[in-house]
């Protein structure tokens, strides 16, 4: 005897149709579930051609939603699509988690890129922190606390090895104006970071290590003092001149 699994109705002469429904439940259903399907094609075709986050994110919304307004028949056996409804929430939930880490990749890659031209090293960071930002403001739809936790890693790795590098670099800059002490400070400040690092950086270790030995042992040139600054001499006799003295006291040229 058949039997609607929708309705419960049933009887020798009840028509069923294919996923177990009677004429009149089928009348209902078929519309909603056909609505569900048409919104779900159309949701994925503007996911797929948008490069807005907020907008991929909210089709993956709708289409759960719609959804899970289909999962009370699959729970009642009756298989109102195909895929079922369960697995496409699965699908799209997956596809939502995707999308954000994508997007966030590609932010860090952005503020790596950026970084490398920004003019300071505090501003260069600001740049690595405003991905870092991206993070915190999606946290709450990404279920793996793991990705989250990898992803800003990352952003860390990538703070370290820009400041390492600017250190670096700087102190290069300084040390060719012979500047020792500014460039022997900024080497420090590398070797600080990369002492915490694992033994992958050892020889950048090394090479730094020996930089700030050399510059430790080296003279820092001492700049000339005010008062030697203001000396000059006459050009008739070679007596010292002070400022603004207007009369050698050797030899009594006048000067303006």
């Amino acid at each position: 005897m058949a039997q609607c699994k929708w309705c419960g109705k049933s009887g020798f002469f009840l028509s069923i149709n294919e996923i177990g429904l009677c004429s009149i439940c089928t009348s209902v259903a078929q519309p909603f579930s056909n609505r569900v399907v048409e919104i779900v094609n159309t949701s994925q075709d503007i996911i797929n051609k948008s490069n807005n986050l907020k907008t991929q994110i909210s089709r993956c919304d709708v289409v759960i939603t719609r959804l899970n307004d289909l999962l009370k028949y699959e729970s009642r056996g009756v298989p109102i699509i195909n895929p079922l409804p369960s697995e496409l929430i699965i699908r799209f939930k997956k596809q939502k988690t995707e999308l954000i880490i994508s997007h966030i990749i590609t932010e860090i890659e952005r503020a790596k890129d950026k970084a490398e031209h920004s003019a300071t090293i505090n501003s260069g960071i600001n740049v690595f922190n405003k991905a870092s930002n991206i993070i915190i403001e999606y946290s709450d739809l990404i279920e793996d606390k793991n990705i989250l936790k990898t992803l800003e890693e990352t952003i860390n790795d990538n703070i370290q090895r820009f400041k390492i590098k600017r250190y670096i670099e700087d102190a290069k800059k300084y040390e060719f104006k012979e500047n020792t002490k500014k460039a022997y400070d900024l080497y420090m400040e590398a070797l600080f970071i990369l002492e915490k690092e694992d033994e992958g950086v050892n020889t950048l270790k090394n090479e730094i290590k020996t930089k700030v030995e050399m510059l430790k042992n080296k003279e820092v040139p001492k700049p000339k003092s005010k008062k030697q600054n203001n000396i000059s001499h006459c050009v008739s006799c070679g007596n010292e001149l002070k400022e603004g003295q207007k009369f050698c006291t050797k030899c009594g040229s006048k000067y303006p």
